[in-house]
């Protein structure tokens, strides 16, 4: 009997002891949370911190600024990656160099869009899509691009195009550069020689069938100018493209 008491009395006491090992364990994150909100300091006032409404850097050389309400994501200086640690960084202002920004932008008023358009619409954004960013290697040569667009369609498909009276583009389809089953309606400004900009309208297994196009241009030789649209805005190709190298030109720095 005096045994199995003392079992019963160190059953109780190892039990009892597990017991408040246990809420030991569990208070351990709940006191650093707790000293971590205490050295937070909550009670004192700080002064918040707002985005500069604009956004200013060097393309190329030439300083820019542009108001912060038409990036719908961080405009990209040069440096790390977006996608790296220790991006936010990377040197900003009017003294860095941009490596790309990103404009969402009504047409044909050229004003902010709404931000949410991007993330309801993506690619089919009811405005323009717009990217500036440095010419880089062999990116200013357009009838390299055009080729390298055109690369997993047949040869000599260029010799095939037809001028496109209602856009005033030539006009050829052909395969995705990837995705090979897929086509591509690919247009081009000019000469091939001498072409003005390139591009393509993508192609999906639902209506509308080309529901986005992509057309690329230099500007003065050293910025690279893409601009993602629906189908239906190519027939004001010409005039999009004049209207956004003057907001491009509007936009350098005064002195």
């Amino acid at each position: 009997m005096n045994i199995k008491r003392l079992f019963y009395c160190l059953y109780v006491l190892v039990w009892s002891s597990l017991r408040v090992c246990a809420a030991v364990l569990l208070l351990v994150p709940v006191l650093a949370v707790i000293d971590m909100v205490w050295q937070g300091e909550p009670w004192n006032r700080r002064e918040r911190i707002t985005a500069d409404p604009i956004v200013c850097g060097k393309l190329s050389g030439v300083v820019y600024e542009f108001p912060r309400s038409y990036f719908p994501f961080w405009p990209e200086y040069e440096g790390k990656s977006s996608f790296d640690s220790g991006f936010v960084n990377n040197k900003k202002g009017c003294d860095a160099n941009l490596v790309s920004v990103f404009l969402s932008m009504t047409w044909p008023g050229l004003t902010p869009a709404d931000d949410s358009l991007i993330f309801r619409q993506g690619l089919e954004h009811e405005g323009l899509l717009v990217s500036y960013s440095p010419v880089v290697g062999r990116q200013g040569d357009l009838r390299n691009t055009l080729d390298s667009l055109m690369r997993s369609s047949s040869s000599g498909l260029v010799d095939l195009a037809k001028f496109d009276e209602g856009v005033g583009l030539y006009k050829v389809k052909g395969r995705h550069r990837v995705f090979e089953k897929d086509e591509q309606l690919f247009y081009w400004e000019g000469e091939l020689d001498s072409l003005g900009s390139v591009g393509y309208c993508s192609w999906r297994p639902r209506k509308p069938h080309y529901y986005y196009c992509e057309m690329i241009y230099v500007f003065e030789g050293d910025v690279l100018v893409k601009v993602i649209m629906r189908p239906d805005k190519l027939m004001y190709w010409s005039q999009i493209k004049f209207s956004l190298e003057r907001f491009l030109l509007n936009s350098k720095k005064a002195r």
